[in-house]
């Protein structure tokens, strides 16, 4: 047994478990929990259950293109340089959400500022949820 085993073990015979709930050994014998029954009343429905999500702040990223370099060429960048993306000039722009794809966009001006027109969501999933 090694020494992550006994630190666990050590934290089991700690638990609060009841005596009675031990085996010979010392360990704690596991059974099913049980829970009383839930009480009837308001169900929450499902636009209710999302609104409390509705001010949950997300990472937005508009994703131009990507490119794969070498170690080798990402240390001898210096200003001036040029890296080539994997998309044409004026193509469609990826929307991601924490990451994940939701939509994909053209890039616009509004007020001297980059933004991005929707002009695809990622599933009609994704779409019904979309309000407008």
């Amino acid at each position: 047994m090694g020494h992550d085993d006994d630190l666990f073990d050590d934290t089991m015979d700690e638990s609060s478990a009841p005596r009675e709930e031990r085996s010979s050994a010392g360990r704690v014998q596991a059974r099913p929990a049980r829970f009383a029954p839930l009480r009837p009343g308001v169900e929450a429905t499902s636009q209710q259950g999302i609104d409390v999500l509705m001010d949950v702040p997300l990472l937005v990223t508009v994703e131009l293109g990507r490119a794969q370099l070498t170690v080798k060429d990402v240390l001898s960048l210096a200003k001036g340089a040029i890296v080539e993306l994997n998309k044409v000039a004026g193509g469609p722009v990826d929307v991601l959400v924490n990451g994940t794809p939701v939509a994909r966009g053209e890039v616009v001006v509004v007020d001297e500022q980059f933004a991005v027109r929707i002009t695809e969501l990622a599933t009609p999933k994704l779409a019904g949820l979309v309000s407008g």
